[in-house]
């Protein structure tokens, strides 16, 4: 009985053991499977996805070009009225510049006309020749005037119309009006005449000196008025060289121009 009993007994851990065995053979190998067939599927449902949302993301991505492209023409207009206001505050600047200069200039002239004009053609073919402002006849222009720019003389009135006025440079190379022009020397005043423009070294050049005094670097150099004609105690500039010669007619002070004679937007007028 008893051997029969063990008999049993050995038989149903063999069955139990086998049973589980085979059950966790059987479920093992639908995990294998069902990860193998899930990969497949997850591709194909990520790609269907991707293809239904596409058309929203290119909408989405179209009204964001358009929505940048309007903002950024609306910058681009900022940005050119800007650099408009930029401009014009420029110009008034420059205007409220020259006008201070032309109170200054009526302060120190108190008996002589005193006028403020803005140039409106300058040739670049006679850039450093002539140049033509916005006064005439009507405000009071006469033959003659001296035109300053900054408060330093560039040049003299030879034309006059109506509305408008020329003035011949005193850069002009072609034809320089002689002006009367004083040195301020440590030792006294030297006199003499501004007749050249050098434009490769930029300088005046005044002649017929009336003393032997010596002349230094730095020495300014003012317009004397014994022709007449211009006005006296007009800046013209500082001596920068001297060229010596046996006499005083032929010995040469070379000039520094006080102001840039390429760079004139205002000119101030002043004669009787």
């Amino acid at each position: 009985m008893k051997k029969k009993r063990l008999s049993r007994f050995i038989v149903f851990v063999i069955t139990v053991l086998l049973t589980i065995s085979i059950g966790l053979f059987f479920i093992f190998q639908d995990s294998v499977i069902i990860k193998s067939v899930s990969k497949p599927v997850n591709l194909v449902v990520s790609s269907a996805d991707e293809i239904v949302h596409w058309p929203f993301q290119l909408i989405d991505n179209t009204k964001h070009l358009f929505k940048t492209n309007s903002e950024n023409q609306t910058l681009k207009r900022k940005l050119e009225k800007f650099e408009g206001q930029k401009g014009d505050l420029e110009r008034l600047k420059e205007e409220n510049t020259a006008l201070r200069k032309t109170l200054k200039i009526k302060e120190n002239f108190p008996d002589l006309t005193v006028l403020s004009s803005k140039v409106i053609v300058r040739s670049p073919v006679s850039w450093l020749d002539i140049l033509t402002i916005d006064l005439g006849k009507n405000d009071g222009v006469t033959k003659n005037m001296l035109a300053l720019s900054n408060g330093n003389l560039v040049g003299k009135i030879t034309q006059v119309t109506a509305t408008s006025s020329s003035v011949k440079l005193l850069s002009n190379t072609k034809s320089i009006d002689e002006i009367p022009v004083k040195i301020a020397s440590q030792k006294g005043d030297v006199f003499g005449i501004l007749t050249h423009y050098d434009p490769k070294t930029s300088t005046f050049e005044i002649t017929q000196l009336t003393s032997s005094l010596d002349v230094k670097k730095g020495d300014s150099v003012t317009t004397s008025g014994l022709d007449g004609q211009s006005v006296e105690g007009v800046s013209v500039g500082k001596v920068v060289s001297e060229e010596n010669n046996s006499n005083n007619l032929s010995r040469k002070i070379f000039v520094k121009p006080a102001v840039d004679l390429s760079d004139i937007s205002h000119v101030t007028l002043v004669g009787d």
